[in-house]
């Protein structure tokens, strides 16, 4: 996108990988990629986020934690749950009331590699947080006076969601 003359704010959960990438963006002289640090479970690092000024949030973050539910500690899979679902959902929360208020068009994409919501995906908490938030998702959209749009097909195990608002 940012290849393409848009400003872009890319965001990582943790500050060591600021600095790689603020190189890579300087090697590809794009001066409209800023990068910022985002942690999901840091209210603090939410709020300075849903400051950004925006009009489409792309949220791609996700953590994994695979193997047999029965094996995973109760605690893990809730993590991943909390941070594949219900964070990205809080995050967007924040620029969607903002949006509205300020009568702004806007676009929020959700995309996940976490498993397709038309195909049975294997045992594990990883694989299961992508169908759960696009379950949620559209019915968000709808209450919200958004028009959603259906998911674009995309190669597996890739897939999106975008939200007009």
């Amino acid at each position: 996108m940012a290849k393409n003359g848009h400003t872009v704010i890319a965001t990582v959960q943790l500050s060591p990988y600021v600095t790689p990438l603020r190189e890579r963006a300087k090697k590809l002289g794009l001066s409209n990629l800023r990068v910022e640090t985002l942690d999901l479970l840091d209210p603090y690092d939410i709020t300075r986020a849903q400051s950004f000024d925006i009009d489409v949030l792309w949220s791609n973050a996700g953590i994994g934690e695979s193997g047999p539910v029965v094996e995973i500690p109760v605690d893990l899979a809730r993590r991943n749950y909390e941070i594949n679902v219900f964070k990205p959902i809080e995050l967007s929360q924040g620029f969607i009331r903002k949006w509205a208020a300020s009568k702004r068009k806007a676009k929020i994409v959700f995309t996940s590699s976490m498993g397709r919501p038309d195909r049975p995906a294997p045992p594990g908490a990883r694989r299961r947080t992508g169908p759960a938030t696009s379950s949620m998702l559209p019915g968000a959209a709808t209450h919200s006076s958004a028009r959603p749009r259906a998911p674009r097909p995309e190669a597996p195990p890739i897939r999106s969601a975008a939200y007009n608002l």
